[in-house]
């Protein structure tokens, strides 16, 4: 990267901290719900969004202006804390609660704000790359990941469709989030010239909770698959470009790590 763009890219983070300071009350305000739903719930994931969410309170208490010292923070107070190392899905599931809690900060208290969110998804991406790069934790369940994050009243994703590229097109291979006795058998053994065709044919079996319920479905790649996400009445805007580089970060590891050697599979503890 050339220093130009280095430093351009550098003060467009230093711009998304400025944000995250600036909004801080209303940010925290929206965290401290999350958290009490994720407590009332007993959502497993509660401890590890508590910790993530003091490291980011602290963060901005401290008036430290470098990225790096919070991720070096979250790093060595992750191990004292859980004594494991942080999972992939649970840091992108975390990470994803807390970016949408700054963009609807930011939404709520600014007018015509949306020249201002590239900044915090650009933050976010980076401290989700810097983490991921010294994350040990071995290969993660899809599945498990997908369950956690249909479960998240905050995300409001419905389903979540696991579609394989075939010869000819795509094939529905699972479906998160819906009964199974909605999807008729048969959509699982066509094959469609375009993963449209299958999200049509899972929104037609989706039950609206209103009438005037807005749904929005988008494609993110994973491996030899497609994830479709199917979300309803929340502005996916926000959501979309972070998931989608994630989903990319998390795949290059993936390669990264069978270079090494064979990963594991295993459940994620905080399902």
């Amino acid at each position: 990267m050339s220093l130009s763009l280095n430093a351009h890219m550098n003060m467009v983070m230093k711009h998304g901290v400025d944000l995250l300071r600036s909004h801080q009350p209303q940010i925290i305000a929206e965290c401290t719900e999350i958290l009490q739903y994720l407590r009332e719930t007993h959502k497993g994931s509660a401890d590890a969004f508590e910790f993530a969410f003091n490291c980011f309170v602290a963060f901005f208490r401290s008036g430290q202006q470098s990225v790096e010292t919070l991720i070096d923070d979250i790093r060595s107070q992750w191990v004292k804390e859980f004594r494991r190392p942080l999972e992939p899905h649970v840091l992108i599931f975390i990470l994803t609660l807390i970016e949408n809690s700054v963009h609807k900060a930011i939404k709520e208290s600014t007018t015509r704000s949306f020249h201002l969110h590239p900044s915090v998804q650009y933050l976010f991406s980076k401290i989700c790359e810097e983490m991921l790069l010294i994350s040990k934790q071995e290969t993660f369940h899809m599945d498990s990941f997908c369950e956690q994050l249909t479960k998240s009243e905050q995300l409001r994703i419905e389903w979540i469709a696991r579609v394989s590229h075939v010869d000819g097109g795509y094939r529905l291979k699972k479906v998160i989030g819906m009964e199974e006795n909605a999807i008729d058998s048969g959509l699982f053994e066509r094959v469609d010239p375009s993963w449209f065709w299958l999200s049509e044919a899972l929104l037609k079996r989706t039950p609206r909770r209103k009438p005037d319920e807005r749904r929005d479905v988008f494609p993110v790649p994973w491996k030899n698959e497609t994830l479709i996400f199917c979300m309803s009445d929340q502005d996916v805007s926000a959501t979309i470009p972070f998931l989608t580089y994630a989903m990319h970060l998390l795949q290059m590891e993936e390669e990264r790590k069978s270079i090494c050697g064979r990963p594991v599979e295993r459940r994620s503890h905080f399902v």
